[in-house]
């Protein structure tokens, strides 16, 4: 199963490097990485250090259709990730062959890296009801639009299907 992770960046924070590092520390790398709306230097050096392509590409929706896993990752640049994170994404994909898409809880933490105690989904009330009603895609598209979800990964035909 090919990984490809897009990163959409409006502007660059200050933990962007921590996140780079994070998803270079994956214990499963992702296959390629997609950066959107930068080409800065930090990325031309970070491309020179990972084992994975990086790519660019100015739109994200055309980012995603340019990706050549079978899972896509779109990730905020703020975002940093445990080192089993793609594994268990590919482990549960594996498991639950009919899936088109898995979600991410995150940790919350402040500007400094510190944990602020409880979890995105906790902080907007994304409990097991809500959970359950993703079952129907218009009500995920929904929850994408708001920024509600850490990080969304889909098989690639879910993915296409929820841009259209």
């Amino acid at each position: 199963m090919r990984i490809s992770v897009v990163i959409s960046l409006p502007e660059v924070t200050p933990n962007l490097q921590e996140h780079l590092e994070s998803i270079a520390a994956q214990t499963r790398p992702p296959d390629e990485l997609f950066v959107c709306n930068e080409t800065g230097e930090i990325f031309q050096r970070f491309s020179t250090k990972v084992a994975f392509r990086v790519r660019f590409n100015p739109s994200e929706e055309e980012a995603i259709r340019a990706c050549e896993g079978d899972v896509i990752i779109c990730s905020e640049q703020d975002n940093i990730w445990f080192p089993e994170k793609l594994a268990q994404i590919v482990e549960t994909f594996s498991a639950f062959p009919n899936s088109g898409a898995v979600l991410a809880n995150a940790e919350l933490m402040d500007e400094n890296l510190k944990p602020l105690g409880c979890s995105l989904w906790e902080s907007i009330g994304f409990g097991p009801t809500e959970q359950k009603a993703l079952k129907d895609k218009k009500k995920l598209a929904g929850l994408l639009r708001q920024d509600a979800i850490a990080t969304l990964a889909s098989r690639k035909e879910y993915a296409l299907a929820l841009l259209d």
